[in-house]
């Protein structure tokens, strides 16, 4: 060996290489033929009433798919109308029993996993079956050549307003559990104590009122003349009212308070800035406020709040 040759190998004995390897990772829209995973899915109707009905499509995907996707829904008869959800209807057959349907811009490419896609059909006559379902072309559910084959033509139902259903990966392939609703338990109620009826005692409308400037009739803002003329009354169920003025408009600041089921029953919000309905009478017979207004509304039993205000407050 010259010296030259030595001198070589001494050079690359001190020398170290080093290799980077890049791999990117082929997008893959639809697998190729012989392809050892295909899409499958599993389809039900969840529920139907008259001519409609309910289905549920859970699509398994054993790779991730890019660029948008398809689906064909095959029936063996006529489907009047489809609303969908988390897909567009881009045509049917000329005799409606072919659907074709496409992604919607924000799930435009779904990584592998399941997959669950719902709709409502609404149909004449025997209800329709579906005989087969196509995924970017590839059979995944029925027997392949189901369904009309006639050319596709644009939809004419309008686009359904109800709200989305949320498209979902699943990380298994089971179907969700139906969960039973809860049962509605009515509480346990007891029957109200009875009050004895006794002498109703007149109220002078005006009992620790501030009179509102310029009412009329000797009344108060927001009430008739009535008002001074003692037409609200009492009974024992109720234990005191007052009526005060705020802005022009008559409130009561300490409402009527009775005691029934130990409860409350607050007379009366309607009439407060009414001047055709000016007081209020409790009946001792019937257990209700009553307005003495020209139009005879009944008042209500709960507390009314109007524009963050409330009206009557009750005592405690």
């Amino acid at each position: 060996m010259s010296q030259a040759e030595e001198a070589i190998i001494r050079v690359f004995d001190r020398v170290k290489f080093s290799f980077r390897v890049t791999y990117t990772r082929p997008t893959v829209s639809h697998p190729a033929p012989g392809y050892a995973f295909s899409i499958t899915a599993q389809y039900a109707v969840t529920s139907q009433w008259p001519r409609h009905f309910s289905s549920r499509i859970i699509l398994s995907l054993p790779y991730g798919v890019n660029d948008g996707w398809t689906i064909t829904l095959n029936f063996d008869r006529r489907v009047d109308s489809i609303e969908i959800w988390r897909a567009e209807i881009t045509g049917t057959s000329t005799n409606r029993d072919t659907y074709h349907l496409s992604n919607i811009s924000d799930n435009r490419d779904l990584p592998a996993g399941n997959y669950e896609i719902t709709f409502n059909a609404v149909y004449s006559g025997t209800q329709p079956v579906l005989t087969s379902m196509d995924f970017n072309g590839q059979l995944m559910y029925g027997d392949a050549g189901a369904g009309s084959q006639s050319t596709a033509v644009p939809p004419t139902t309008a686009t359904p307003t109800v709200a989305p259903a949320q498209v979902t990966a699943s990380p298994t392939t089971t179907d969700a559990p139906t969960i039973a609703p809860a049962q509605v338990t009515a509480a346990p109620t007891t029957d109200a104590p009875t009050i004895a009826p006794a002498q109703a005692e007149d109220l002078n409308c005006g009992d620790n009122a501030e009179q509102a400037p310029g009412a009329q009739g000797g009344g108060y803002g927001g009430l008739s003349g009535v008002c001074s003329k003692g037409s609200l009354r009492r009974t024992p169920a109720i234990r005191t009212a007052m009526w005060r003025v705020l802005g022009g408009h008559a409130l009561a600041n300490h409402l009527i308070n009775v005691i029934q089921s130990e409860s409350r029953m607050d007379c009366c919000s309607e009439c407060l800035n009414d001047v055709d309905c000016c007081s209020v009478n409790y009946d001792e017979n019937t257990g209700r406020c009553e307005l003495n207004g020209t139009d005879g509304r009944t008042c209500p039993t709960s507390v009314v709040h109007r524009e963050g205000s409330a009206f009557y407050q009750p005592m405690e």
